[in-house]
Parts: structure tokens; C-alpha cells; sequence
């Protein structure tokens, strides 16, 4: 169990869900904040979505986090990109108009980023004395002529260490831990204990490897505020990109080092159960490396779902014998929410 004075979380409230959202030019702005991770605010760019957020309580607008979140590819690397209607280039700003009409001027740029990489993105920021706060996006990655597509929200800070998270990994982590598909990792948290609704980013990316994680994660890390990071690779190591038992230890121990490095709470996952037959021959191998990690860090390091145990016991839910289904990729979302809240939400609430 990983030690509470290290990883204690503290609720970061979902602030902006239905407020008043305005844009410049699309009809219909309400998406970005319905609470329906389905569906995305989209519009042609340069464009903004404000929010009125002056009937929040202003003890919980003074510290926020602002993410924002595109369902593409995380980060341009790996051999399965999809990315598409991205902020590009983008200003967060603020305003301390009184709350009603969208304010035409007095906008203060808070967050300038230039050439983001990344799909999804979360920025802390100062709100005390403002009653709006604006995504103004300027340009946009992709081929779709110019247009955007996203959900914005935001959230308080009310602790030292918020409820915010980052999944790496590979395609399993892609295709299962966005929460734009079925119920998200936030939401069965939320389900469990109505005090959190979490920010939780996906860095899943297809294709990728341990080795690919060592090469970026500092550059991930230095970018991303959150508080705890999930490292979930090894499948693609086993799976026909082959690296032996030793190398695939030195590349998680590095990315575990690079988390704790940077202030942040690491998270080690089992390799998930494959029934096909060259990864499943070896993949105890590798599982063992993971038990090695969590007895060496001990109380540093939080241990994730035992995935293996999971689909080793349910393999109709895997689609090509390596991927989940659609409904084993909605098990993996309740069992991260499940297991977390055990091993870090129960054990550290209210101590912040």
C-alpha cells in the first residue's frame, strides 16, 4: 500500500458541468460541459467557449484545474495515430465581468501553448476575483477543415494533491481508459463516492512499447499536472516487438523514478490475459517483473488492477485474443475505479 502521506488525494469538484456556455460562432455550445462524454463542443476555428462561472461558490473558484479533452490519439508517436480536430495553438483566459452576457473585452490571457501535441490537456490556474474563464483556440491540428472538437471542464482544487490522473500505455490503455465510450474511470469513481468526479486523461497510445514510455515520459510528466500516473505497458513488449525480462524491468523501473522525480504517485498495473498463445507462454515472465517492482518500491509505488487474474478467468471478453471487447474494456474502467478507490481514495480521504 502506498504510503498516505505520500499519496493522499483531496476531491477536486466538478465546477463547471451545465453552467452557462457561450461561443463565438457555433449555434450550440452546450456540449463542451452536458456531462455527456459522447458528444463534443465543435466549431470552426479561431473560436472560444466561455463560462459563466459566477454562481460557484467563490471558495471554490479561487485554485482550478482546466482540461480539456479531444478523443484523438494522445501524443504523435506509435503506429495507430488518429488525430484529429486538436487544439493547435490556444489561449485560457479569464474575466472579471459580472455574470449574465459573455463579455466582449476585458479578457486577461492566463495559459498561452503554442504547437500542442497533445490530446487532451489540463492547466492550473488562479480564478480568484473572475466570473468567466475562456478557451480561446486559435488553431487546430487534423485535416477536417479547420474545426475543433472537444469537452472542457473544470474543476477546484481544494487539496494539495487533486484528484487527477494520466494513463500511459499502449492500445489497451487507449481504447479502454478514455471516458468517452461507455462509462469512464470518473464516472464508476463517482458511483463508488459522490465527493469525486476525477480528472482522468488517456494517455494510451497503439503500438507503443516500455521502451517508447522511457523516451517521452519526462516530456509527458513535465507537461501534465496530475497527481497520479498509471504506466501500463507490456503487451506490445511480449507481442512480436520482443524485449527480454531484464530490459523490459529497466525500462518500467525508469518510468517509476521519472513519476516519484517529478512529485508524482506512479501506478503499476498487471499485464492484461491473452489467449494467444505466444503472449500468454510468456507472460508470466513478464507479471513476475511487475510483483519484483511492487515489493522493491513498496509503499512508493501503488499497485494497479492484477488484470492478468481478470481476463485469465474471463476470455470471452477478449475480442482478438489480446484486445478486449467493448465490454471488457468497460470491466477495465470499474475495476481501475474499484481498486483505486481501495488502495488510494479510502485510505487517504479526508487527510489533506
Amino acid at each position: 500500500m502506498a504510503d498516505s502521506s505520500k499519496n493522499r488525494i483531496s476531491a477536486a469538484p466538478l465546477i463547471s458541468r451545465g453552467l452557462p456556455a457561450f461561443s463565438g460562432s457555433s449555434a450550440n455550445a452546450s456540449p463542451a460541459n452536458d456531462g455527456d462524454y459522447s458528444t463534443f463542443w465543435e466549431s470552426s476555428v479561431p473560436d472560444f467557449i466561455a463560462y459563466d462561472l459566477s454562481e460557484v461558490p467563490p471558495a471554490l473558484r479561487q485554485n482550478v484545474i482546466a482540461v480539456w479533452y479531444n478523443k484523438s490519439t494522445y501524443f504523435p508517436i506509435g503506429s495507430y495515430l488518429a488525430r484529429d480536430m486538436i487544439p493547435l495553438d490556444y489561449m485560457i483566459e479569464t474575466n472579471s465581468a459580472p455574470g449574465g452576457q459573455c463579455p466582449q473585452s476585458g479578457w486577461k490571457t492566463a495559459v498561452t501553448i503554442n504547437d500542442n501535441p497533445y490530446s487532451s490537456r489540463q492547466h492550473i490556474l488562479d480564478l480568484s476575483g473572475y466570473n468567466w474563464i475562456r478557451l480561446n483556440i486559435l488553431t487546430v491540428s487534423g485535416q477536417t477543415n479547420g474545426r475543433v472538437s472537444l469537452v472542457f471542464d473544470v474543476h477546484s482544487i481544494t487539496g494539495s494533491t487533486p484528484d487527477s490522473w494520466l494513463f500511459l500505455g499502449d492500445s489497451i490503455t487507449a481504447c479502454g481508459m478514455n471516458n468517452c465510450y461507455g462509462t469512464g474511470f470518473a464516472s464508476f469513481v463517482n458511483r463508488v463516492d459522490k465527493r469525486f468526479f476525477t480528472i482522468q486523461e488517456n494517455g494510451g497510445i497503439g503500438g507503443t512499447t516500455s521502451a517508447d514510455g522511457r523516451k517521452y515520459i519526462g516530456r509527458w510528466l513535465a507537461d501534465s499536472p496530475a497527481s497520479f500516473v498509471s504506466i501500463a505497458y507490456g503487451t506490445n513488449d511480449i507481442w512480436g516487438k520482443l524485449i527480454s525480462p531484464g530490459q523490459y524491468h529497466s525500462n518500467l523501473r525508469f518510468m517509476i523514478e521519472s513519476v516519484l522525480a517529478h512529485g508524482k504517485s506512479p501506478v503499476l498495473p498487471k499485464i492484461p490475459f491473452a489467449a494467444d498463445p505466444a503472449v500468454g507462454r510468456r507472460l508470466p515472465a513478464y507479471n513476475a517483473v511487475i510483483d519484483a517492482l511492487w515489493d522493491e518500491f513498496s509503499d512508493k509505488l501503488i499497485k494497479g488492477p492484477d488484470f492478468e487474474a481478470y481476463f485469465r478467468d474471463h476470455t470471452s471478453q477478449l475480442s482478438d485474443s489480446v484486445h478486449p471487447t467493448p465490454e471488457g474494456y468497460e470491466a477495465m474502467r470499474r475495476i481501475w475505479a474499484e481498486t483505486m478507490y481501495e488502495r488510494v481514495y479510502r485510505q487517504n480521504m479526508g487527510k489533506d
